[in-house]
Order: structure tokens, then C-alpha cells, then sequence
């Protein structure tokens, strides 16, 4: 690094110390590595390469965009629970039960409005161009594998919170 600020006065000629000169291109690696960092999260670039499984990577990615602020298994959760939800029947606002399959699940997270959940506002933001088709199956495989015991997969909802 001494070569090149040695090798390089620009700096100096339009006024930076050499202190703010590195300062500048510490901010700017940093902030390259934020944004490359993001448009992992995102899926936009991830490619399943790191060696992590599917289900591993869409928890990953579930705790990244804070999913589960919403989506708890508290009482009175502003989204449905997941657990339990993958291959269940659930009963949307218009009365219509469907079943909550890879095509509902990617169709929720791409365009929430599309099938709201009976006893739920539509708050969920948009993710259409936001999360890569990487993502969504990573987000879609670690919902499929939220599990539940016996005694709560009876329940018609596959665990929904009522208010």
C-alpha cells in the first residue's frame, strides 16, 4: 500500500491527506462489500455453491430479511405462523381453501396480495425483484422443512396464531 500512495500524489494535489486518502478507500471497500454482501442475502447472485444445504440457506435468508417478525409462532403474530403451514389447507379472506404448496408458498412471498390468510391484514411487503429465484427456493425449501409435532399439525390452519 506505501508503493502506491507513494507512487500517487494525486491526493495530495487536490488537498487530502494521505490519513483521509485512506480513510476514503477503507469507506469505499466497505461499502463494496455491504453492497456485494446484500445482493447475496437478496439470492440475486447466491448460486447454492457455498455448501450449505437449501433449508440451511433459506433460514439464513428468513432471519436476514426479519421474516420472523412477523411470521412467529407468538399469540397474536401480525403474519401466520410457518410452521407447520407447507401442505397444509388454509382458508384465505375470500373463504376459499387452498392448498399451501411450493406454488402458494413462492406466490406469497413474490405477491403477498395475491392470497391473503383469513384473520390477516396484508402488510407483507412486496419481494418481486427483490429476492432472486435462488432465494426463493432457499426460502421456500426452509419453509417446507418447519415441522411440527402431532398435536399441532390438527389444527385446521397448520398452526395459524387466531386473533
Amino acid at each position: 500500500m506505501s508503493s502506491f500512495l507513494a507512487g500517487s500524489s494525486q491526493h495530495k494535489q487536490r488537498g487530502l491527506s494521505t490519513r483521509t486518502f485512506m480513510l476514503s478507500l477503507g469507506a469505499l471497500a466497505v461499502l463494496g462489500a455491504l453492497a456485494a454482501g446484500l445482493r447475496g442475502t437478496l439470492g440475486v447472485f447466491t448460486d447454492g455453491s457455498s455448501g450449505e444445504s437449501s433449508e440451511a440457506a433459506g433460514e439464513r435468508l428468513f432471519k436476514r430479511l426479519g421474516c420472523g417478525t412477523c411470521h412467529g409462532a407468538q399469540p397474536g403474530a401480525r403474519g401466520p405462523a410457518l410452521t407447520g403451514l407447507f401442505g397444509s389447507q388454509v382458508t384465505l379472506q375470500s373463504g376459499v381453501t387452498v392448498q399451501a404448496d411450493e406454488g402458494y408458498v413462492r406466490e406469497s412471498i413474490m405477491n403477498p396480495g395475491a392470497k391473503v390468510l383469513a384473520g390477516y391484514d396484508l402488510i407483507m411487503p412486496v419481494y418481486q425483484g427483490q429476492i432472486g429465484e435462488e432465494g426463493l427456493r432457499q426460502l421456500t425449501a426452509y419453509i417446507r422443512s418447519l415441522h411440527v409435532s402431532a398435536a399441532a399439525s390438527a389444527t385446521p390452519e397448520g398452526g395459524k396464531n387466531e386473533r
